[in-house]
């Protein structure tokens, strides 16, 4: 078996395990996990790169507009990575406040319970 033929393998089966972690976790380790997909995923990319920009090239025949697609695409693709991470932060910010509201209407309660 080739290198390269090898670590597509380590990378494919890296990526299927790590996967499930992603969509079964909760909070920080579901962040860890889906940011080592996102790297395994990259280095998935860089492994087949010359196929894809072969397959690119074929299907597009002018450059220019290869090139407009490749910009928007990379554009796109890193304005979702950090809209993620916003949201991420956001959810946790309002779970938090969540958590804390819950907190206080538990104390309020328990105390008119004890006051006739």
């Amino acid at each position: 078996m080739k290198t390269k033929s090898k670590w597509n393998l380590i990378v494919d089966t890296s990526m299927f395990i790590f996967l499930v972690p992603v969509f079964f976790g909760k909070g920080y380790l579901h962040q860890i996990f889906a940011c080592v997909v996102g790297l395994l995923f990259i280095t998935h990319i860089l492994l087949h790169l010359k196929q894809i920009n072969a397959l690119f090239c074929a299907w597009i025949k002018n450059k220019s507009t290869r090139t407009v697609i490749l910009v928007i695409f990379c554009v796109f693709t890193i304005a979702l990575s950090f809209l993620s991470i916003k949201l991420s932060q956001r959810f946790e910010q309002r779970q938090k406040m969540l958590e804390k509201n819950s907190s206080i209407q538990r104390i309020q309660t328990s105390q008119t319970d004890l006051n006739p």
